[in-house]
């Protein structure tokens, strides 16, 4: 995060992505601790056990981590079509990686989290999803059934 915040502030100013405004910036800012803090390590927690240990299947309690995860995102969501107000922000390009990694372990189901599901797709319109996102993407999800199937 500290790559994308330096890029803004270098070469972005005044753009919506990384809000100069103070309130503005701070939820921002807040969104991308909670992907550092929060989705990050239970990405971690579950997939270093699959990829560098012996493990073919989640624990529980990393499921769980994952599922709060899921809840805390999507009572952000509630009410907002973006992760910090009503705008695309740095802040939804970090997270949805993440998010959208944990899918491949844990799945997003429309029901429990329409907020998430709805939030993914909005996200994967943008070429920044396109081109950034989605091919690394799609070889973690290979990667992981390989080493699931083990």
């Amino acid at each position: 995060h500290a790559i994308i915040t330096y890029l803004m502030n270098k070469y972005g100013k005044n753009s919506s992505l990384y809000p100069t405004d103070p309130e503005k910036r701070a939820l921002v800012d807040l969104k991308l601790h909670f992907d550092s803090g929060i989705l990050y390590p239970a990405l971690r927690e579950n997939d270093e056990p699959i990829f560098f240990g012996t493990a073919t299947s989640l624990k529980p309690v990393g499921v769980a981590k994952i599922k709060s995860a899921y809840d805390f995102t999507e009572k952000f969501l509630t009410g907002v079509d973006w992760l910090a107000g009503n705008e695309l922000t740095v802040a939804d390009i970090s997270c949805v990686a993440t998010i959208s990694t944990l899918n491949e372990m844990v799945p997003i189901f429309d029901k429990i989290y329409p907020n998430i599901t709805a939030w993914i797709k909005r996200c994967s319109e943008f070429d920044f999803y396109k081109k950034g996102n989605q091919p690394g993407l799609l070889e973690y999800r290979r990667l992981l059934k390989e080493y699931m199937a083990r």
